[in-house]
């Protein structure tokens, strides 16, 4: 089981890479805890290696609810930017 405190989960894709996404308020529902910085919304490659700092990161949804990188660090480096950031309670 989650954790009550968790706010984003990390886990390996199918395809080897590495993803990080929010956790709902609730089971079932689309409001998250605590969604991924703004400024990453629908960004992809070098736009969101840019923006982050990140040399690996791939994607970030338009939701700010999912984003990927190319290894665990990378992920781990976007969950400790997220968690920091204020942009969203």
């Amino acid at each position: 089981a989650l954790s009550e405190d968790a706010l984003y989960m990390v886990y390996p894709s199918q395809t080897g890479q590495w993803r990080i996404q929010t956790v709902p308020v609730e089971p079932g529902s689309f409001e998250n805890k605590k969604a991924l910085p703004e400024s990453w919304g629908g960004l992809s490659d070098n736009n969101l290696q840019d923006v982050t700092g990140i040399d690996d990161a791939m994607f970030c949804h338009n939701g700010l609810f999912i984003a990927g990188a190319e290894s665990f660090e990378g992920v781990m480096q976007m969950a400790n930017i997220a968690l920091g950031d204020s942009s969203h309670a």
